[in-house]
């Protein structure tokens, strides 16, 4: 069976397969449909999968699996605003690095993930490619960053 998803280069060595992610998270830390404590967020061998159970409507899902975000995707971009994300992302992100001025009006903050992350979002962390998060001064309230402008971009390195 040839899986139209998947390529190989010359070597036999998989292809990244996405480019580019873009995703959001909910006030649970679900992205895609990869919900907190669903065996779905275990699935290993499947690329594309369907949820029948899912914990928020609707019931009937399809998502992509997390080896296609972290194995298969070089550049995977989180967006997220609003209060509703705070605790997510102070349960995400284990410390910051520093402050730089990224241009346009908003501060780039460069962050390490927690290693033991809490929620679906958090293991996304793409191996041959950037993790990037564009996300409001509402939802980087719990963070304690020194200054916060209209928009902060987190870097994980």
């Amino acid at each position: 069976v040839i899986d139209p998803l998947m390529s190989s280069d010359k070597d036999g060595k998989k292809k990244m397969i996405l480019d580019c992610v873009l995703l959001g998270f909910g006030p649970d830390g679900h992205t895609c449909s990869l919900f907190p404590n669903h065996p779905l967020l275990y699935e290993k061998n499947l690329l594309v999968a369907g949820i029948d159970d899912s914990p928020k409507p609707p019931d009937k899902r399809i998502t992509i699996t997390r080896p296609v975000l972290n194995e298969l995707s070089t550049d995977v971009i989180f967006v997220g605003a609003g209060e509703s994300k705070r605790l997510i992302l102070k349960d995400t992100f284990d410390s910051g690095i520093g402050t730089r001025e990224g241009g346009l009006g908003y501060l780039e903050y460069d962050v390490v993930i927690a290693d033991e992350p809490r929620y679906p979002c958090g293991m996304i962390r793409p191996k041959n490619g950037t993790l990037s998060w564009v996300v409001d001064a509402d939802a980087v309230q719990e963070l304690s960053l020194s200054s916060l402008e209209q928009y902060l971009i987190g870097v994980c390195t």
